[in-house]
């Protein structure tokens, strides 16, 4: 029997509370809190780490198959980085979207497709800004004067280069359209292709009312053409009276022979394309 009875029980005493279940003094800071911060840290990081991650694949490395994938809030606000497939027209190309470029691991972890079946349904179709190359063959017509070359131009400056294209809208063709730049010097000087085109004289600022889109660039584009036309460049060799590409579509100058060539009518005049349409047989 212990002694003094007093002092005995038959259950053992209690383990001694742990300092850090202790309840804190008055006197003591809240530790407490600081300690539920840092608890909490760790999830709130992986939450906001996977949030930043979905955005950035959503609105930067997801790729665009079509112009019809184009989100409507990307346009004005989004460019399209990727490698040019191929070239229709001389103002328009096909587009492999490649979001990310090499950092995504494009050209050396995976490479853009170069068969035209692995192609289809998988290019944005871009057309220039601001821009009308001459007419080629089509529907029937012959060519327009200039068309050719204007379509060799910009195979020869674009086709299976990286480039980086501002889209503005889409066009009732459903195409994209939009600044394009591409790298030179060796990739240290980005320059727009469409300024390139209007100063080598392979195109001519676009006149018409219907899917106008200059990008902010219309008077660079009217003073680069306007000095191509005095140095005589490109369509502008055979001298200042010719038909630029909307007159040519809108007066159908193309389904004669005396217009084949495309130089009877003065820059701007609609009116007299019109007349030279009812003049062919």
């Amino acid at each position: 029997m212990r002694w003094p009875p007093s002092l005995w029980s038959p259950h053992p005493p209690p383990p001694p509370i742990p300092s850090s279940l202790e309840p804190p003094d008055a006197d003591d800071p809240p530790t407490w809190r600081y300690t539920f911060g840092f608890d909490l840290a760790p999830p709130l990081l992986a939450v906001a780490a996977t949030a930043l991650s979905i955005h950035l694949y959503t609105t930067r490395l997801r790729r665009v198959p079509t112009t019809l994938h184009i989100p409507p809030g990307a346009f004005r606000h989004r460019t399209l980085f990727g490698v040019v497939t191929s070239v229709g027209d001389g103002d328009n190309f096909r587009l492999f979207h490649t979001p990310g470029g090499l950092l995504a691991g494009w050209h050396w972890l995976r490479r853009p497709p170069t068969a035209r079946r692995a192609l289809a349904g998988q290019t944005v179709h871009i057309r220039l800004a601001g821009v009308d190359a001459p007419e080629r063959a089509h529907f029937g017509n012959p060519a327009q004067r200039g068309g050719d070359e204007a379509m060799g131009w910009l195979r020869r400056t674009l086709e299976g280069r990286t480039v980086r294209a501002r889209v503005w809208r889409k066009d009732h063709y459903d195409r994209a359209v939009a600044t394009v730049y591409v790298r030179c010097w060796g990739g240290l000087w980005r320059r727009d292709v469409g300024l390139m085109m209007l100063r080598e004289g392979w195109a001519s600022v676009y006149r018409g009312e219907r899917d106008g889109e200059w990008g902010g660039k219309r008077a660079a584009y009217e003073k680069a053409e306007q000095a191509a036309r005095s140095r005589g460049k490109g369509v502008w060799a055979a001298g200042r009276r010719v038909v630029l590409p909307g007159e040519w579509k809108k007066a159908g100058v193309g389904a004669g022979k005396k217009g084949a060539g495309g130089g009877v009518i003065k820059v701007g005049t609609a009116k007299k394309a019109a007349a030279v349409k009812k003049k062919v047989p």
